[in-house]
């Protein structure tokens, strides 16, 4: 039995790193920074929307959808799903 999960393991990190190739890594990367760049822009426009609620008396939820860093980062993350 225990042969059998060795060899099932070493099979499926054989497949792996077949499927791996240089673009695909890339293409990886390439994801995961602009889902980090959507998430810092979320970030941003959600502080600047607290902060523009609270000195303006608006409610968050109208201020929050016409900010234009959360309309971007949104609109970004959506595309890319």
């Amino acid at each position: 039995m225990i042969d059998q999960d060795k060899n099932a393991a070493e099979a499926a990190a054989q497949r792996l790193t077949a499927t791996l190739d240089p673009e695909r890594v890339g293409a990886l990367l390439t994801v995961v920074a602009l889902a980090a760049s959507c998430q810092l822009v979320l970030k941003e426009g959600m502080a600047n929307a607290q902060y523009t609620s609270r000195e303006s008396g608006r409610s968050l939820l109208l201020v929050a959808a016409s900010s234009p860093w959360i309309i971007s980062g949104l609109t970004t993350q959506r595309a890319r799903a």
